[in-house]
């Protein structure tokens, strides 16, 4: 059974912007962890010309909140400065 789609590479990684801020990216890596080899879910945003990860939220379950409350950390971030 295939579960995970997969698209021709147009932009062949070629992320570097001259501006701060133009683009991010977003990302959710799958973390196996301990001896039962648990699964978690690992949601980032990347400053495409910085290379800086702005936030990360980890959760135990792939749901719209998880990804919804990474948005909202990068939202309280930004209004920081």
């Amino acid at each position: 059974m295939k579960t995970n789609n997969y698209a021709f590479n147009k932009s062949n990684r070629n992320f570097k912007l001259s501006k701060q801020g133009e683009h991010l990216l977003t990302d959710i890596t799958y973390i196996f962890y301990g001896k039962e080899r648990k699964l978690c879910y690992c949601s980032t945003i990347k400053e495409s010309s910085t290379n800086e990860i702005l936030v990360k939220e980890y959760s135990e379950s792939l749901d719209v909140k998880f990804v919804l409350d990474t948005v909202i950390q990068l939202k309280n971030f930004i209004y920081q400065f």
